[in-house]
């Protein structure tokens, strides 16, 4: 199991071992990148095998994330810079079995969603950000999930034009 915090501004992370001990906490965001945005700050992901993704968000259009293989360490934290938007909002990981890894993040005004897919292995980057939602959709609160064969679908609320009905979108 992998768990994170916000403290201090910055993020924080604990692996437990199969025999039920923590390990240290691990820093994963310097102080330097003061992290501090409303809840949820920090997401986690953790595939069967111990692969697992801690993602955030910070200041404006970044989404961080730091990487961490089956028995290995946490990889340096990555910042992904989002094309366009504001505020970096709700991050969101999902990783699949092989231990590819996909990253979500909401940045508002205007409300986008943005997503960065990772190959599998220690060691790899994130691809450049993809915006995933059009800018005019006020695009809010994503989510994440992968399926056995490590494909990722990302879900949203968004507005329809012209309307205050809140519908479900995904890509």
């Amino acid at each position: 199991a992998v768990i994170a915090w916000l403290t201090g501004g910055i993020v924080n992370a604990v692996v437990r071992s199969p025999s039920g001990s923590y390990g240290p906490s691990t820093p994963l965001a310097p102080a330097a990148a003061n992290v501090s945005l409303p809840t949820p700050p920090v997401d986690v992901a953790m595939n069967d095998d111990g692969d697992a993704l801690v993602s955030w968000t910070r200041g404006s259009n970044i989404g961080e994330a730091s990487y961490r293989p089956a028995n290995g360490s946490f990889e340096t934290a990555q910042a992904l810079t989002a094309p366009s938007g504001g505020t970096s909002v709700y991050p969101k990981a999902a990783i699949d079995r092989f231990g590819n890894a996909t990253f979500v993040w909401e940045t508002c005004f205007p409300c986008v969603i943005f997503s960065a897919f990772r190959p599998e292995g220690a060691g790899n980057s994130f691809e450049a950000p993809q915006t995933t939602s059009q800018n005019s959709d006020g695009a809010f609160l994503p989510q994440v999930a992968v399926d056995n064969e490590g494909s990722a679908i990302v879900m949203w609320i968004g507005r329809n034009t012209g309307s205050s009905n809140n519908i479900v979108q995904f890509r």
